[in-house]
């Protein structure tokens, strides 16, 4: 994870810089992201809305459930 902190490489003494995208399907992500499943917690990785809050379609979609 060196390139993660860094965003740089070196190549002939020249700085490159990097963006880093994760690909993969959805169980990958959330396995590399540290994550159980969409049964989780948090059902996304991007999710900020929890499980047992899910269900609560009364709430505005600004209420503290911004997608990241």
């Amino acid at each position: 994870m060196v390139l993660k902190k860094r965003r740089t490489i070196s190549i002939d003494g020249k700085e490159i810089k990097l963006k880093l995208f994760l690909h993969g399907d959805m169980k990958f992500l959330l396995m590399i992201m540290g994550m159980n499943s969409v049964t989780a917690d948090y059902a996304y990785l991007w999710c900020k809305i929890f499980k047992e809050e899910r269900w609560d379609t009364s709430k505005p979609p600004d209420n503290n459930y911004n997608i990241l």
